[in-house]
């Protein structure tokens, strides 16, 4: 169908509101989290190349036939495209920033980093809040719920004196996990796929 511009607005605001996007942003997170753990943050600068296509591939094989069959606006759909890779980009960026920050502190010596210490080990995290604030850019809010939670791990991780990045950054990818979990879980039960719905 050609959605009207109200309706199309509407299941627009719903698009990504299955929860598989979650699900592989907490994957990176989890794979970002173990490379850090294993001292060895480069390879985890590869998830999102990697997980991207597999996320696009896995949407619409599971998620599309699910759904109503909606025809949006070309110039909707260019933009989708275009704040996807926006996403992309800044969250790479913020990744980028935290090996530049892991690399620096892991080689860099004094007063002014043994003083940082305990900040710097939460910065990775705190960074990553600010990185998952780009779910913005496609209209899916409970990013910001994502990015506070984050920004708690990272304060916790502070104040219990965490000397592992990667631990942090693992607790944040979990946490989006179970809230992906949910959000699947959710989808599916109200979203048969369409054998289910033809023998019903």
């Amino acid at each position: 169908m050609t959605a009207t511009s109200p309706l199309e607005n509407r299941l627009y605001a719903r698009r990504f509101e299955d929860g598989l996007l979650d699900l592989f942003v907490a994957i990176g997170l989890i794979v970002i989290g173990a490379s850090w753990m294993l001292d060895a943050p480069v390879y985890g600068a590869i998830a999102p190349a990697v997980l991207v296509p597999v996320w696009k591939q896995t949407r619409e094989r599971m998620i599309e036939p699910r759904l109503q069959a909606v025809k949006f606006n070309p110039e909707r759909e260019a933009r989708t495209r275009g704040s996807m890779l926006a996403w992309l980009i800044f969250g790479a960026a913020v990744l980028l920033t935290e090996i530049a920050i892991f690399l620096y502190a892991s080689r860099a010596e004094g007063s002014i980093i043994d003083r940082l210490s305990d900040v710097i080990v939460a910065l990775p995290a705190a960074l990553i809040a600010i990185g998952l604030l780009g779910g913005l850019i496609i209209g899916a809010r409970r990013f910001i719920g994502y990015a506070l939670g984050a920004l708690i791990i990272a304060a916790g991780g502070v104040l219990l004196n965490a000397n592992q990045p990667g631990l942090l950054i693992l607790g944040i990818g979990l946490m989006v996990c179970l809230s992906s979990a949910w959000l699947l879980t959710r989808f599916f039960r109200t979203n048969p796929s369409p054998e289910r719905a033809d023998a019903v």
